[in-house]
């Protein structure tokens, strides 16, 4: 080989080299422009979040008025509905070093920083096990883009779901190689675990990764895990034996295949419906070939996918498992609770299982049989077309958030101040404190 060739050569070895670093993942400079850009994204898909923000569910009823009347530093520690929820209490922490009419924003800018860190984890060189920066590009963009999510875009009250993502993101990725990646992972999958119970759903995928691949960080991974489990297991039957609510499931087979095909399928594809309440004969039909169809395209996808799909797959599992049987629901009196869910297609329940579905999709649209591409490519532009229509969440009800500070404000030292919150009918109870 002459030595033009050979230069040639290597040029194009060297190019093709550079290109394998950046498949990989991000660079570090990259990885923040894209964060930001996120944040850019979730806030297109929720402005009244930021230019309205307003107490949401249990950030104003809970969180915040705990952090706030008992003290940041014990309310940190008490759990709720039987479980520990230790990041949104962290974010109701934070919330008090700020003026009560900017609290709610802390908040909602506290669970976009939460929302977004999983695509970084996705685009991360960690994770090119789960296929090229292009494939994981398009699993990001369906995360910020899936229709049915309203729930956990307002406040922290939903910080748990972001959170487990970003969990089970990490556990299937390769171990961190440098100390203080590795702290921070350890930081986040504490918070994770101890922020809801689906530290239960990843841990049998951390024993399996650890039990293959024989990695003592893995192992650490586990005890952490397993630690959370523990805690709130503890929580639970010790500290909070009455905080979960009991009411009968109503489970049966017709309910199961309603909110399979209603809530999780059709939701991540044109987002809140209520095809799943459908009665007619048709409509019965409709529904089982659209859970038959989706549920063979997921199961085909876990049989042929890379490893870290296979594994996500097994935690939505597990995870749905979880959400059916223990959910924290209040269904009215002659309704069961499986009944009310099937009826809410919009919930965090099926944030994470219509998310896996939508990954089903894109994945047999690169690697599947030509019929099941079709498919998939029919069910992403339903997806494409539900997004679109569904990008900029409903605003929440206008309670004049700002007259209820300024009456807070105007109270005297130890006046019990009532603040009403969304969803309507909710109300916050403030204790006046001297000099606030």
């Amino acid at each position: 080989m002459n030595i033009a060739g050979a230069a040639s050569l290597r040029s194009a070895k060297l190019k093709q080299a550079a290109m394998g670093g950046l498949e990989s993942g991000l660079p570090l400079w990259l990885q923040a422009v894209v964060f930001l850009l996120v944040l850019i994204i979730l806030a297109s898909r929720q402005p009244d979040a930021i230019f309205h923000a307003q107490f949401v569910a249990e950030d104003g009823k809970v969180w915040y008025p705990d952090a706030y009347n008992l003290g940041w530093w014990h309310a940190l520690f008490l759990p709720f509905s039987g479980i520990f929820q230790t990041v949104p209490r962290i974010g109701a922490s934070f919330a008090q070093l700020v003026p009560l009419s900017v609290a709610p924003l802390v908040l909602t800018i506290f669970q976009f920083i939460l929302l977004a860190l999983p695509v970084n984890f996705l685009l991360s060189r960690r994770s090119s096990a789960w296929g090229s920066l292009g494939f994981r590009a398009c699993l990001a963009a369906a995360y910020l883009a899936l229709p049915d999510c309203t729930e956990i875009a307002y406040g922290s009250n939903c910080a748990q779901w972001p959170m487990a993502l970003g969990a089970i993101l990490l556990v299937v990725a390769a171990v961190p190689q440098d100390y203080v990646a590795r702290t921070c992972e350890f930081i986040y999958l504490l918070l994770a675990g101890l922020t809801g119970p689906i530290c239960i759903a990843i841990l049998p995928v951390a024993a399996t990764m650890a039990w293959k691949r024989r990695e003592p960080w893995r192992w650490l991974q586990c005890a952490v895990l397993a630690a959370c489990g523990i805690a709130h297991m503890c929580a639970l039957f010790f500290l909070d034996p009455g905080g979960r609510p009991k009411f009968p499931l109503g489970a049966s087979p017709m309910l199961l295949m309603r909110i399979l095909s209603g809530d999780i399928f059709l939701g991540a594809l044109v987002g809140r419906n209520g095809l799943g309440a459908m009665t007619s004969t048709g409509g019965i039909i409709f529904l089982f070939c659209i859970a038959f169809t989706c549920v063979a395209l997921i199961v085909a996808c876990a049989v042929k996918s890379e490893a870290p799909m296979k594994y996500f797959l097994l935690f939505t599992v597990l995870l749905l498992t979880i959400s059916l049987t223990r959910p924290t629901v209040f269904p009215p009196r002659g309704m069961t609770v499986w009944q009310m869910m099937m009826e809410v297609s919009d919930i965090r329940y099926w944030v994470i299982p219509s998310l896996a579905f939508l990954w089903a999709t894109i994945w047999t649209v690169r690697g599947g049989i030509p019929i099941a591409k079709a498919v998939s490519i029919l069910f992403l532009c339903a997806a494409s077309i539900g997004a679109a229509y569904t990008w900029v969440h409903p605003a929440m009800t206008d309670l004049h958030f700002a007259d209820s500070v300024r009456s807070f404000e105007a109270a005297p030292p130890g006046t019990v101040v009532v603040i009403p919150i969304n969803p309507e009918g909710w109300k916050m109870r403030l204790v006046k404190h001297d000099g606030h």
